[in-house]
């Protein structure tokens, strides 16, 4: 959009003046507003004509946008009009569009959660990929019953719960694979009821002591 413009012209070239304008840029129309008792309302302000005895000087404020305001400017100059800039604002300059936030089923380099319906236990995993993308695989899997590629699986299996798949959780993030690791065993081996098939092993035997006695309190 475009902000007014106020400039001052004779009364008799006003409307020769408008038609310039117009024809520059045929996507930017301006239309007229005359003064009405020597005043005239522009923006925020009231603007007040000069006493007739004294010299009037032209003057405009127009926004700047490339390509159309110099021409405007020119011929402004060419009435004697001064002209003065400034900065162009759009809609999209107002209303910025925020960033759309990264879902759970986005992220990566993840230490994650999956809860079963029907009872406290729970799965432990981690991925580099992305997280929906593992979870679509948990889920293939469970209704597969591929017992022996998943735990999840075979825990469905063999006690007919449902899992929570809506309920699932990225616990941390962590973008090292071996530190990933190291902090999976542990979240796994620090739950109150793990459903995995082992404990992920890697912390040393002394720290796994210190994690069981802890989740068992």
């Amino acid at each position: 959009y475009v902000d007014d413009v106020i400039s001052a012209v004779s009364g008799n070239e006003a409307e020769r003046l408008l038609s310039h304008l117009n024809s520059v840029e045929p996507s930017i129309q301006f239309t007229l507003e005359r003064e009405k008792d020597r005043h005239l309302s522009f923006l925020d302000l009231n603007v007040n004509a000069l006493d007739e005895r004294e010299p009037a000087t032209g003057f405009a404020v127009i926004p700047y946008i490339q390509g159309v305001t110099e021409p405007i400017k020119r011929i402004l100059n060419s009435y004697n009009v001064k002209v003065a800039q400034k900065p162009f604002q759009t809609l999209g300059h107002i209303f910025a569009k925020p960033k759309d936030p990264v879902t759970k089923e986005q992220r990566t380099d993840a230490i994650y959660s999956i809860p079963c319906n029907d009872c406290d236990d729970e799965y432990i995993g981690q991925t580099k990929r992305q997280f929906g993308t593992r979870l679509k695989e948990h889920q293939k899997a469970v209704f597969l019953c591929k017992k022996e590629n998943s735990a999840l699986s075979e825990y469905t299996c063999l006690t007919n719960h449902t899992i929570g798949w809506d309920n699932s959780k990225i616990i941390t993030t962590i973008r090292r694979y071996h530190q990933r690791l190291c902090l999976e065993a542990w979240h796994i081996n620090s739950a109150h009821a793990p459903l995995n098939r082992d404990d992920g092993g890697l912390p040393p035997d002394a720290y796994l002591h210190l994690v069981r006695k802890k989740a068992a309190n």
